[in-house]
């Protein structure tokens, strides 16, 4: 019988373990290393930030938090020229992603107004990502328009 030891790397996301279990890889642990990572957990952002909850009132209330409640709310209700509803519409985002990638805290979100586009935004993202037992500082970029939203590790688009 082998001892146990230390894994460099951090464990894949219930997400990924499961569509490795599905393809038939098994049930081995998956570990990134932090550029895998951080391609992983946007992977994640991307799906998350993509999907629309449409729950309100009490509804909403009694599923904070639950798989029920997964996703973000119609981003098309946000003005991108508006400053306030950047900042509320930043909040809610950062609450999400806070509640739904358990890699990520300490999370923030700012936006702007996208340049190319006046229905777009474009933000950052930046974090504390979880790797093993350590917690690294993370900055993503963000672009938010009609498509959807789109991470990157790069320059915004937009």
């Amino acid at each position: 019988m082998r001892e146990p030891h230390p894994i460099k790397g951090a464990r894949a996301s219930l997400f990924e373990r499961l569509a490795i279990s599905a393809a038939g890889g098994g049930v081995k642990p998956v570990i990134h290393d932090y550029t895998s990572l951080v391609a992983a957990v946007m992977e994640e952002l991307e799906r998350l930030l993509n999907t629309r909850c449409h729950m309100r009132g009490e509804s909403a209330e009694l599923a904070a938090g639950t798989v029920v409640d997964y996703g973000v709310p119609d981003l098309t209700s946000f003005s991108p020229a508006n400053e306030s509803e950047q900042r509320r519409l930043a909040d809610v985002l950062a609450q999400r992603i806070a509640a739904y990638e358990p890699r990520l805290r300490d999370v923030r979100v700012v936006l702007a107004p996208s340049d190319s586009s006046p229905v777009g935004m474009r933000g950052r993202l930046v974090a504390s990502l979880r790797s093993g037992s350590i917690y690294e500082p993370v900055s993503l970029l963000l672009a938010i328009d009609r498509q959807g939203v789109r991470i990157g590790a790069g320059e915004a688009a937009g």
